[in-house]
Formats: structure tokens, sequence, C-alpha cells
């Protein structure tokens, strides 16, 4: 392994034969085989991607799952449908800039569509664990790219170079590149399925984790539930500012003055409430003009009576245990806080790729599909730039 170290950045290059050989190996894979046949399909659509590959189950089934799984609701699994990745990623992008103008008209405070994610690093409203997110992004990098240079092997495309960039110990980039001749010398149907290769491979690591999900946090909910009732005490405030912003609205919080962070909330109305989940569902269920809340203060048992608008106003909880609970209990929670952050960074990464701007897969595909007189590539750009800009805006404009 060659390491190239600068002062705060060190770019590993992956050593040259072994990791040519392991994308060998990968182009003759029956997954690698899938991935090149139900690419195109996936990233733009059976409407576009009809013009290189022929509709069959083969080829839409992967889309089809994907529909069925796409977060936003029933529009975002039609979008999906009916355009693929970048249906999805107009449509996610487009939901949530309407929702920014329409919190701004309204006089609220609208939360960033989009953020950076940086493991371990709060960032606005955006936060993923540091090990769960560190290696999440590793493999999703690792799937990725090594799709692209896979079927590029694949499609007799040679492979020129390939590194991963690390920000101190956490990657930030990584990049498999073809021979930059032979890429455009090949047709656009051989040029789509490379650039689709990468967000698909990342839909068919999304799909069976999220499978696997579905499957499985049923299943252990009673075995949770089984821990919280032996070792858990309640939900410890972290902070009580005086407003809170919910849905882009500031409102006064109704609890500050009378709870303290370090207050450890015990029942809302004689519901307990030991997870943060719990204390959000207690308060949504709770009836009547007010509720009453139970908590500890430095080993006191105290209550205080709130109007019941729906909310606390308290900003950040975590569960205080009794006592530890066993090692299979955060063995547990690690994995299944890992697999839920893998499948929802794979299936974002596969969207945000299929944005039509060049820097992504998206963008060069569309420009393929452009040039066979399949569609103009500048209102689609033109109008992703404008959903994104606004997306961005609450970063500026509050």
């Amino acid at each position: 392994m060659i390491s190239v170290e600068r002062k705060y950045l060190i770019v590993f290059f992956v050593r040259w034969r072994g990791f040519l050989q392991w994308l060998k190996d990968l182009s003759r894979s029956k997954i690698i085989s899938l991935v090149d046949e139900s690419g195109p399909i996936l990233l733009l659509g059976p409407i576009l991607g009809r013009h290189f590959r022929k509709l069959n189950l083969r080829n839409l089934l992967p889309l089809l799952i994907l529909s069925l799984l796409m977060i936003g609701g029933p529009v975002a699994s039609l979008f999906t449908l009916l355009f693929g990745l970048m249906g999805a990623a107009f449509y996610l992008l487009g939901a949530s800039a309407l929702n920014i103008l329409l919190t701004y008209y309204q006089g609220g405070t609208p939360l960033p569509g989009i953020g950076p994610v940086i493991p371990g690093v709060q960032v606005g409203p955006y936060y993923v664990p540091f090990l769960e997110g560190w290696l999440s992004i590793l493999l999703i990098f690792l799937i990725h790219e090594g799709a692209h240079g896979a079927v590029a092997l694949r499609r007799n495309i040679p492979i020129r170079d390939a590194a991963m960039v690390i920000l101190g110990i956490v990657p930030v980039a990584a990049y498999v590149m073809p021979d930059e001749e032979e890429f455009k010398a090949s047709p656009p149907e051989k040029k789509v399925s490379v650039l689709s290769a990468g967000p698909a491979s990342n839909v068919f690591a999304f799909i069976p984790v999220a499978a696997l999900l579905l499957l499985i946090t049923p299943l252990l909910a009673p075995l949770f539930e089984n821990y919280y009732d032996q070792y858990a005490l309640g939900v410890k405030i972290l902070e009580v500012p005086e407003t809170i912003e919910i849905n882009g609205k500031v409102l006064p919080s109704l609890v500050h003055g009378k709870l303290q962070p370090g207050d450890v909330i015990l029942s809302i109305d004689d519901t307990p409430t030991r997870t943060f989940s719990e204390l959000l569902e207690a308060i949504r269920s709770a009836e009547g003009n007010t509720i009453t809340i139970t908590f500890l203060r430095n080993g006191e048992e105290m209550s205080i009576e709130i109007p019941n608008e729906g909310y606390l106003g308290v900003r950040g909880a975590e569960t205080v245990w009794k006592e530890s609970p066993p090692l299979d209990y955060y063995l547990l929670s690690f994995l299944l806080s890992f697999l839920s952050l893998f499948a929802l960074l794979n299936l974002m990464v596969a969207v945000v790729n299929a944005l039509p701007f060049s820097i992504f897969d998206g963008g060069q595909a569309i420009e393929e599909v452009e040039k066979i007189g399949g569609i103009k590539a500048s209102p689609l750009k033109g109008i992703a730039l404008l959903l994104l800009l606004i997306n961005v805006l609450p970063w500026f404009v509050t």
C-alpha cells in the first residue's frame, strides 16, 4: 500500500495488483452481471433507460423492489418507478424545497433540506454516530467504486487508477478511474452501463439490508422491551432552551424554568418513559388539557403540570439505567444502528449520484441520453440547481 501524507490529509492508494485482481474477479460475478443489466433502468427509470436496456422482468425487478422500499411515501415510490433514482432525487429535493418555502411563507424557520454527513460531528440538524458512520461510509465507497470498476472491466474498458481519500481517519472520497480515451470512445450504451453501476450497486446493498431490518426489528422489539423493563430508569434531559424549533416553527418551551438539564423524566401521565421514543409517544397520546410530568432531580421524585400542546420544549435526551444492561443489549443496539445507517446512506448515495449534474453519475448519463436524442439535459440541470439552492437556503437565511 502506498500513502501520500499531508498535514491533515492522507491519500491511500489501493495496492494496484491486488485491487485490480479483485475487480477482475468481481466483474465475472453474477451480482455484477445483474448490476450491469439493471443499472441504466435503476438510474434513469424505464422511460429513459429503455434506450440502453430491454424492459424485461430481470431488468425491472430491482426497480420495482426499490420503489416499494423508497422513503417519502407513495408519490416518491411512483416517481422512482417511472424515472428511477433520478426521479426519486427530483421528488425528494422538490418536496423538501416546497416545505422550506411554505415554512418561510408562514413566518417560520425551516431546516436545511440537505447537509454534510460527518461521523461523530453534529452539523446543524444532521448527526451520525462516529463508528457506525465511519464503517458505513468505508463500505459504501468500496461498493460504489468497486462496481464502477468491475462493470468497466466487464465491458472491456481498462482501469487506470484507484484511490481512497481519508481526512484524519474518516474516508471522504474514493474513485476508480477507467482509461479516459477508451471510455470516451465507447458507445453511449457502454458508458451508461459503467456510470449507472455505482448507484445501482448502492441500491443492491440497500435492498437486502432494508428488508432484513423490516424482518428483524419487530422480532427484536420484545427483547428490547424486556431490557427496558429490567434496567431502564427514565429519560435524562440534556437541554431546556427558552424556545424550540418544531417543523420549522419557533415555539416557546413549555418546561423552561420548570425542568432542568439533568432531570430524569420517569413518566407522562403515569405512562413510563424509559426511552426518548417512549417519551414522544406518551406526549402525543396524552389526553386532557394538561399533562403531568414525573421526574427525578438530585434523587428526589417531583411532578409538574404543563399545558397539553403536543410537545415539551427540550433538546437532547438519553436513557438513564438503574443498572447497566448486559453486553448483548449493546451489541444488538450497535448492530441495528449500523444496519439502519448503512441502508439509509446507501440509498442517499445512490439518489445523490443520480442528480443531473456533470460531477455525478446521473449527470454524465443524462448527457449520453441527450446524444441519442432521448431528452435535453440542460432543463433538468436547471431545475435541479434551483431545487438544490432552495434546500441549502436555510443554512444562510433564517
